[in-house]
């Protein structure tokens, strides 16, 4: 048993010792002795969570948990499925759990395992639950190309896909638990980045082009009083000197170049929505989302608000020269441009998500 569980039971039990049993008849007092091992269970109707001080309601889910669950993530000797539950709403890292009744155990995944090994199997169904203050990205995950949660690490939590982290800048930005951390430009104001590069024959142009529905969703947390920041460029895997598309937070408004589109349509748009801050706040949470139709950056999704687009005057717009190679998130080739702050979560969705599939991803990255 865990040793937060452990607590948590000694409490409990406290309680039950300090309360209920001042009683006035005996046989009722040693009813609830012979209770108190029995009260997880007992107690599971209603699992109650003290952040939110409400009733936790987990959901179904056709979502299987993979042949090996690592050790970490089981509970063994399990006699009832509420059991699993107590556990899991008592686990901060607890998204899903399976309970399976002929082995008497708990199997438990966190948001990293749902997304990358949770999946249906038709050969051998079963009913998972998701924890209620996760939601499940099961309603698009076949569509998703690329998720990232930079808090777990910098791998590509869908497995067998087509996108993967080659390289970030060494020595400088590093993992944390609460994201890869950008420091702050040095003198030269050169950014910073991490490298997203599509594996196999099929090319980024070809993949998010000229024809394609796809979604872009990324998470950041961006220095205050510094504008614009990159959320992610398209460039050229040689040099990356050049622009050839890309996302930014420019002006408090989510900004798109080139529409990730050929190099011969330069376009820039902007969400009509902008990004609020607080007064002395030196660093903005800030949630984006950019919806692509056949060349054009059609919606955004700006901090959970959805957002129309609309078109974007500027003096010069970048020249792109030749089709996207890679994906650089938090990176500018333009002199501090680069992000300031922490990179949270980066999702590429073959899809057009709404509005309450951007608030899934908000969840998950929040």
């Amino acid at each position: 048993m865990q040793p937060h569980i452990a607590l948590d039971c000694l409490n409990r039990r406290s309680f039950y010792q300090s309360h209920w049993l001042k009683m006035k008849k005996p046989d009722e007092a040693y009813l609830v002795l012979l209770l108190l091992p029995l009260m997880p269970v007992l107690l599971l109707g209603a699992v109650t969570d003290p952040a939110v001080n409400k009733t936790l309601k987990f959901h179904q889910s056709p979502a299987c948990p993979p042949a090996s669950v690592v050790t970490s993530m089981k509970l063994q000797g399990v006699k009832a499925r509420q059991t699993c539950a107590v556990e899991c709403s008592l686990r901060s890292n607890c998204a899903v759990y399976n309970f399976v009744s002929s082995s008497s155990e708990c199997q438990m995944g966190s948001t990293a395992d749902l997304i990358g090994s949770w999946t249906p199997n038709e050969s051998s169904p079963c009913t998972s639950q998701l924890n209620p203050r996760l939601p499940g990205i099961l309603t698009f995950r076949a569509n998703l190309l690329a998720f990232l949660d930079f808090r777990v690490g910098q791998d590509n939590l869908i497995g067998g896909t087509q996108f993967k982290v080659s390289q970030s800048s060494p020595g400088v930005v590093y993992s944390s638990s609460q994201g890869a951390v950008f420091p702050t430009l040095d003198s030269t104001g050169a950014s910073n980045y991490i490298e997203l590069d599509k594996q196999g024959s099929e090319t980024i142009a070809n993949l998010l082009g000229r024809n394609k529905i796809f979604t872009v969703y990324a998470r950041i947390s961006r220095q205050a009083g510094t504008t614009p920041q990159s959320v992610y460029t398209l460039t050229d895997c040689n040099t990356y000197a050049e622009k050839r598309g890309g996302l930014s937070v420019e002006s408090s408004r989510a900004v798109v170049y080139n529409s990730l589109t050929s190099p011969d349509e330069v376009k820039a748009k902007q969400s009509a929505q902008t990004f609020t801050s607080t007064y002395g706040e030196t660093s903005i949470d800030t949630s984006i989302g950019a919806v692509f139709k056949t060349n054009e950056f059609t919606s955004a999704f700006v901090n959970g608000v959805a957002s129309e687009v609309e078109a974007l005057t500027v003096s010069s717009v970048p020249t792109f020269k030749g089709a996207p190679e890679c994906i650089r998130l938090g990176f500018s080739p333009e002199a501090n441009k680069g992000l300031v702050g922490r990179y949270i979560c980066f999702a590429i969705v073959k899809a057009e998500l709404t509005a309450a599939e951007f608030s899934e991803l908000d969840a998950l990255c929040g």
